[in-house]
């Protein structure tokens, strides 16, 4: 089995909480607001990484959104974070969320907190 890491990009909609945060109202300002990296395990496609990714975190209303933003191997994400200071890189480890969908029920983050 091959093991992907799909890193997910979160907005909020600034607008959203003094308004209705629409577009059509001129009432949305949106930012960026980090997101998250799923290493992927139990899986032979990169596509169906990303498809059970997208079905557990995918948001999309007018205070929020979640979305995929990259999938990569494993081993280019881990190359990714060699040009990271050590003490980043051991950040973006230790918080990265790791999931399979043969054994998933909840998730479990680096935290030991469930949602």
């Amino acid at each position: 089995m091959n093991v992907y890491v799909v890193s997910t990009q979160i907005l909020e909609n600034d607008g959203a909480e003094v308004g209705s945060g629409a577009f059509a109202e001129g009432l949305h300002r949106w930012k960026y607001k980090g997101g998250d990296d799923y290493v992927v395990q139990g899986l032979e496609r990169e596509q169906d990484a990303l498809a059970f990714v997208a079905a557990i975190v995918t948001t999309n209303n007018l205070g929020h959104k979640e979305y995929v933003k990259t999938i990569r191997t494993y081993e280019k994400w881990d190359d990714e974070l060699n040009d990271l200071d050590p003490r980043s890189k051991e950040f973006y480890q230790e918080h990265a969320i790791t999931i399979n969908p043969n054994t998933y029920k909840e998730m479990i983050y680096p935290n030991g907190r469930s949602y």
